[in-house]
């Protein structure tokens, strides 16, 4: 059924005149898997998403592998679903060599996000997206790593290295920063090695403790200060005898103020929770589940923190929590197929203020799944033809309708402007705009503002801005992300 939308204001410029919308019949999933240009180029090992250039947005960051001419990839975004390869300012790797894991951080306290390579190359930010090897700051003998965390590990304010060694390698160390980015090996205990590592303070005495994952182990050491790690395995894992694990990672999935350890075995996904001393199992998902590569967030801002996970089956999945740690798989919400064995990395990477995904796949091209529980499809207007702009909103799991609005600019602002409460505006509402409204439906989570474009030839070429606003009723009103768009 057609409405008319009713809130209309004039545009100084040639725009479609008239607006209908209609709701769509069907659900659409949560995320859908898009590829930019310069993203889709590359067959990354793996990849993380931070502001690196501190503009606001995140950046790409990643290793291909050896067979495909081995070097580091960086993208700068240039906003939603865009980004370009700058790869070229970054240094060089020695011939063949493949990073395992790639960590930015700010290891010299300077305010941007250097970057640590595993295994064994340091590489500082200098400045607009461009970064100097450093490696001279580490000491030699660096071991290949599987699983690298950049934590306080010694409270003195400046973060440490702890680098987990590769089964059958050299064992796991800590690289004490000394303030400036120099890093020395840490006195006291040696760490075994593994195939995992997470590190939180999980008896809440104010440092962080090591949870280390090896092939049919999981293994404990209690931070006691002065660089001594006691193995408190039997103590806190009393019973708990993981086998064939494949991953672990942590957090606050309850709530509760402590963090918990998520472990991925052959048997099934467990939480184990930290209870009077001790860590007990929580909760448990089948046997299916068996992941290596976590993205511990909110995906659908219900307060609590769920986990998409790719797993060693060439599969990238979400596990949704019901805000007490128990997990249900969502096949609906995202199901992914890979060529490879997908690894994962989680960010804002489209400026609308829900979390999106990175997917590195070592046998393919790297993808972007974009997150729809609040997501603008700006279409393409061509002259003569309906124009069709969708909004999607809360997919699959809405519970009740909510308000959908879309404004349409002559021109974007230089540089956006943040409006407390809903985000990121970015267009120039000066120069005149036009304003719609429509109803998101639980039933469909999304709906279509469809405009008809005049058969004028003048318009080609024309620039239209576009961004929408969602009044979501399990999260505060929000701008979505902002789209430029020519009409043809």
């Amino acid at each position: 059924m057609l409405r008319r939308i009713t809130m209309l204001f004039p545009l100084r410029c040639a725009v479609p005149a008239c607006l209908v919308a209609m709701n769509a019949p069907t659900q659409v999933a949560q995320y859908v898997v898009r590829t930019p240009t310069a993203l889709a180029a590359h067959y990354l090992f793996e990849v993380v998403s931070a502001d690196f250039d501190g503009d606001g947005d995140l950046d790409a960051c990643g290793s291909t592998l050896p067979f495909f001419m081995p070097r580091q990839v960086l993208l700068r975004n240039d906003g939603p679903e865009r980004f370009t390869d700058i790869s070229s300012s970054l240094p060089g790797l020695p011939f063949g060599q493949i990073t395992q894991v790639t960590v930015p951080f700010d290891m010299d306290l300077d305010g941007d996000l250097d970057l640590y390579l595993a295994p064994g190359r340091l590489w500082r930010n200098v400045g607009n997206l461009t970064f100097v090897d450093a490696t001279a700051n580490l000491p030699a003998g660096i071991p290949t790593s599987l699983g690298v965390v950049a934590a306080d590990m010694d409270a003195d304010g400046d973060p440490d290295l702890v680098l987990l060694g590769f089964v059958l390698s050299l064992p796991s160390i800590i690289l004490v920063n000394q303030g400036n980015g120099v890093f020395l090996p840490s006195p006291g205990t040696v760490l075994p090695s593994g195939n995992g590592l997470a590190v939180a303070d999980y008896d809440l005495d104010g440092d962080r403790d090591i949870a280390l994952l090896g092939p049919n182990t999981l293994q404990m050491r209690r931070n006691d200060g002065n660089w001594v790690f006691t193995d408190v395995t039997t103590q806190w894992l009393p019973g708990i005898a993981p086998l064939q694990c494949t991953g672990i990672t942590n957090a606050d999935f309850d709530s509760d103020g402590r963090q918990e350890l998520w472990m991925s075995t052959a048997n099934g996904s467990q939480l184990l929770r930290f209870i009077n001393g001790a860590f007990v199992v929580a909760s448990t998902l089948p046997g299916s589940v068996q992941g290596h590569s976590f993205v511990v967030v909110d995906v659908d801002e219900d307060l609590d923190l769920d986990i998409a996970y790719s797993s060693l089956t060439a599969s990238v999945q979400l596990a949704v929590n019901d805000g007490a740690g128990n997990f249900a798989l969502a096949p609906s919400r995202l199901s992914l197929t890979s060529v490879g064995v997908p690894k994962l990395s989680g960010g804002d990477l489209d400026g609308d203020g829900d979390i999106d995904l990175l997917v590195a796949d070592s046998a393919g091209q790297a993808r972007l799944a974009v997150n729809r529980h609040r997501d603008l499809v700006p279409g393409q207007p061509v002259i003569g033809q309906t124009w069709n702009v969708r909004m999607v909103s809360e997919p699959g799991y809405a519970t009740l309708h909510h308000t959908a609005r879309v404004a349409i600019a002559a021109a974007a602002l230089p540089s956006p402007a943040a409006i407390p409460g809903f985000g990121t505006l970015w267009l120039d509402l000066s120069l005149g705009y036009a304003f719609f409204e429509d109803i998101v439906f639980a039933n469909s989570g999304q709906c279509t503002f469809a405009f008809a474009v005049p058969s004028a030839p003048s318009l080609v070429g024309l620039p239209l801005y576009l961004q929408g606003l969602l009044e979501q009723y399990r999260a505060p009103v929000r701008f979505t992300s902002h789209f430029r768009v020519v009409v043809q």
